[in-house]
């Protein structure tokens, strides 16, 4: 079986969108997205909605669309990668 790397997250932007220039002159944007769970409560009580939230980053002229065309509260559909950075 070989690796596969998808991620798909539907939630809302939880931030103002910044669009900022990297030293090279490329737009990139970061962008929190905000998504719900729903899980059962301790004893077979009643669903506990969580929030997750995940940072995304948009590159290249797709950093230049999202800040023409979204805002704050957005709902967004995110395709793309997952990539772990260690602290």
């Amino acid at each position: 079986m070989s690796d596969f790397n998808k991620v798909i997250l539907v939630g809302r932007i939880g931030n103002d969108l910044e669009l900022k220039t990297s030293a090279q002159g490329k737009p990139y944007l970061k962008l929190s997205i905000a998504t719900k769970a729903f899980r059962r409560g301790a004893e077979g009580s009643d669903a506990v909605e969580a929030t997750n939230w995940h940072r995304v980053m948009a590159f290249g002229s797709q950093a230049q669309h999202c800040s023409d065309y979204l805002r704050k509260g957005s709902t967004v559909l995110i395709d793309g990668f997952l990539e772990e950075r260690k602290w």
